[in-house]
């Protein structure tokens, strides 16, 4: 069992107990849990920046995965919120992609999305879509 952290910087604080009970309930399963992992390319900073105004506005700008978690059989990328709706699912289809072009996984990546409460109309488009979601 890995020790969870006390504090989850980049995770709203309306979605920190989401988080909590979601790690709490899965503790014993985790190998490793990564935090607010940046994919993606970034957008450039406007001509004529500083190479570090550069280098901020590219790392500032990536997207953000919320946690990413390592298992046996799998990695899963996995988006943390309250409340879905449709944000939550472009995020799940666009963050594997990312992942697995950043890190070039030995393992199937899956997106997984950890929530209180699904939006309307939301349940279907992620069974059709095979997106893997958990109520908590």
């Amino acid at each position: 069992m890995i020790p969870l952290p006390t504090r989850y910087p980049h995770i709203l604080p309306v979605d920190v107990p989401v988080l909590v009970r979601w790690l709490t309930r899965h503790q014993d399963e985790f190998l490793e849990l990564d935090f607010d992992v940046r994919v993606g390319d970034g957008r450039p900073a406007p001509p004529g920046s500083t190479r570090e105004i550069e280098k901020m506005a590219l790392d500032l700008s990536k997207r953000r995965i919320d946690v990413v978690a390592y298992f046996k059989t799998h990695i899963a990328v996995v988006e943390i919120t309250r409340f879905a709706g449709l944000k939550a699912i472009g995020q799940l289809m666009a963050y594997p992609t990312l992942y697995r072009q950043a890190f070039s996984p030995g393992l199937e990546v899956r997106p997984l999305l950890v929530c209180e409460q699904l939006d309307t109309d939301i349940k279907p488009v992620l069974q059709d879509n095979h997106l893997d979601f958990e109520l908590v």
